[in-house]
């Protein structure tokens, strides 16, 4: 079935596309990726916008749509013009898989766009605790920003209740359960590796791991603004967190205000750390 597809959209068959696709699922034998293949080639066909977004919604629908169908699905109600439907279908794509940070940043800019403040409140929670990427400062900006929007504009329409618990629900996304920051002076390069409960590792290699850590800063010599390496897990686990330093190659300014220091803070449950530092041979 796939293969016939394929070949139908490689000779620009769209109409034969939706029927054999139409009659599949008529049949009982639908899946997934039918859907996706189907509202593209209906819209390729020129058909009625309407009935684009019902394909769609169908794949949301459907009973085994993973993350991936419900974000192409989200997105693709966008750009139909259904900003609601698309948010709708981001919010349940974060449920699906609450650590992943791109229904939060693309839910924001529809929730801001939207004027939903229940949906703000979700996404810029969301931002805060799961998106750490490059680009994590612009798009942690971007959260606050839409939040202290809508709390500005709940407190001017009197629903002061509503702003003070939107308020909480943002200071409670900011709080770290760990920050790890090393700091240091000289021409080396110094590798920060924290070992979570779980035996992950955190580090340059592996800068994101299952257990929420992300190394979001990595550093090196001998600029001073440059040396400096940060570990942030958001949400930690229980359990002991190994911190290792690495000190691969180059020197250390010994005696200056940062010669080497490796700063633990920003925890809100009990852990055990251990600390040590390598040279590597």
């Amino acid at each position: 079935m796939v293969a016939r597809v394929d070949q139908l959209l490689v000779a620009g068959e769209h109409e034969h596309i939706i029927a054999l696709i139409s009659a599949a699922i008529i049949h009982g034998q639908s899946q997934p990726w039918m859907y996706e293949a189907l509202a593209a080639s209906m819209e390729a066909a020129g058909r009625p916008r309407a009935e684009i977004e019902r394909v769609v919604l169908s794949l949301a629908d459907f009973g085994t749509a993973d993350f991936g169908s419900l974000m192409f699905s989200a997105a693709y109600l966008v750009r139909l013009g259904r900003e609601e439907a698309g948010l709708r279908l981001y919010r349940e794509a974060a449920r699906m898989l609450p650590e992943q940070s791109e229904p939060y940043v693309l839910g924001l800019r529809l929730a801001r766009k939207l004027k939903d403040v229940d949906a703000i409140e979700w996404a810029s929670a969301g931002v805060l605790q799961y998106a750490w990427g490059r680009d994590y400062q612009h798009l942690h900006r971007e959260a606050e920003n839409a939040a202290a929007e809508a709390i500005q504009s709940l407190r001017r329409g009197g629903n002061a209740e509503r702003a003070a618990s939107l308020a909480a629900t943002l200071a409670d996304a900011r709080q770290r359960d760990l920050v790890v920051r090393l700091v240091w002076s000289g021409e080396a390069d110094l590798d920060l590796h924290v070992e979570e409960p779980s035996r992950a590792v955190c580090s340059f290699q592996t800068p994101e791991t299952p257990g929420g850590g992300v190394l979001v800063r990595e550093g090196h010599g001998p600029v001073a603004a440059n040396c400096r390496e940060e570990y942030v897990c958001a949400r930690g686990q229980s359990g002991e967190y190994r911190i290792t330093v690495r000190h691969p190659f180059g020197k250390i300014f010994v005696g200056c205000e940062n010669d080497a220091r490796v700063d633990v803070k920003g925890l809100r449950t009990a852990h055990l750390f251990k600390f040590k530092i390598l040279q590597n041979s």
